[in-house]
């Protein structure tokens, strides 16, 4: 299979396709091909190979989720926190692990890969929050001061 292909059958969510791809060998068997099949000892033997590789757990994790892959995203989002502490005083300040993990799962925050969960998170938070006109949860997605800058300053909904 190509690369592009691979790609898409993990942006699609197809599960039953991948399962069937990996059965036949025609998956990669990265970190993140791991996570969003959900195979929780190859995600664990991947991360003790290559697990400090910010990036490539951050995709995992989202794939994971994608795939709502609850305990195979729990165990990435510990790696992540290993990796980023900052990442899970963040979490810890505002609903808990599970609760980000549930809303990764639900949610499924869009531009996660490129700025990250924690600030796809809050995205989604301020964007939802602008929707339904929820001025508490406005104001607390506010906090976060990289939200201010000219980078971040369209929100879209």
């Amino acid at each position: 299979m190509t690369p592009s292909a691979c790609e898409g059958l993990l942006k699609s969510r197809a599960r039953d396709c991948c399962s069937c791809f990996q059965h036949k060998g025609l998956l990669p068997l990265t970190l993140k091909f791991q996570s969003a099949l959900g195979d929780l000892d190859a995600v664990r033997a991947a991360l003790d190979e290559d697990g400090n590789d910010l990036a490539a757990v951050n995709e995992a994790f989202i794939c994971a989720s994608r795939f709502a892959h609850e305990t195979v995203a729990s165990l990435l989002l510990e790696r992540l926190i290993a990796l980023d502490p900052e990442l899970g005083r963040h979490i810890e300040e505002s609903r808990g692990r599970l609760a980000f993990i549930k809303y990764f799962i639900e949610k499924r925050p869009p531009h996660a890969t490129a700025l990250g969960p924690w600030k796809a998170f809050v995205m989604e938070q301020v964007s939802r929050a602008i929707r339904e006109r929820d001025l508490e949860a406005f104001v607390r997605g506010q906090r976060e001061p990289w939200l201010l800058g000219e980078a971040f300053a369209v929100v879209s909904g």
